[in-house]
């Protein structure tokens, strides 16, 4: 599918820093004969679990039949910092697929994000 299936092991880590915009741009490519040829009819889904073990779910946004968007849609200055699990999930025609899980570090800001008048 040309994302990594879960096979338990976390091989990516992404450093994020608390207060900033998270959100990832994902391109699917067919690796294997039986999953879709692209993501015409396949329902997408993402969340970020932290490491205080609070679920955020992502909006998926499909730009096009091969690309799509998951990204935090409210503020993320108070997820908790430390190591934050993710994946994502397709489903098609019944039948579900799991990324391989990646680590997001979540780091502190040190600088507060100024006041917007």
């Amino acid at each position: 599918m040309g994302i990594p299936i879960d096979n338990g092991t976390v091989t990516q880590v992404i450093p994020f820093k608390r207060g900033g915009t998270l959100g990832f741009t994902c391109v699917y490519t067919q690796d294997n004969p039986s999953a879709p040829a692209d993501l015409t009819g396949v329902t997408i889904t993402s969340a970020l679990a932290s490491a205080a073990h609070i679920y955020y779910p992502m909006r998926v946004t499909v730009i096009n039949p091969t690309t799509f968007i998951i990204n935090y849609p409210l503020d993320t200055s108070n997820i908790a910092t430390g190591s934050a699990n993710m994946d994502i999930c397709l489903s098609y025609a019944g039948v579900v697929f799991y990324t391989e899980t990646w680590l997001v570090e979540i780091i502190g800001n040190v600088t507060q994000s100024p006041t917007l008048t």
